[in-house]
């Protein structure tokens, strides 16, 4: 019996902090000095991987990219870093 209410309450643990990281999202706009749809491509494909990015939408057209992410993982200063790094300016739409 024991070991059962263990493994209960062991269970609702991982379910509750599974939920809670769910929770703990972000979303800021940047805008972005694209050019073309390869610059679009670029920043898609390298932005989304790192760490913290849940998601991201790219559009050259309007110039920006919005990125969802965990703040306890990231911050929109080293995702302006990274972004950087890719040779892009990049500022935090208001």
């Amino acid at each position: 019996m024991k070991k059962l209410v263990f493994m209960l309450a062991l269970l609702l643990s991982v379910s509750v902090a599974a939920q809670a990281q769910t929770e703990k999202r972000k979303t800021v706009t940047f805008i972005v000095k694209m050019h073309c749809m390869s610059c679009q491509q670029k920043v898609e494909r390298n932005i989304a991987y790192e760490k913290g990015v849940l998601d991201l939408k790219a559009n050259f057209r309007d110039s920006t990219v919005i990125v969802t992410f965990n703040p306890a993982r990231t911050d929109e200063k080293k995702l302006i870093e990274a972004l950087k790094k890719l040779g892009f300016d990049a500022t935090i739409k208001k």
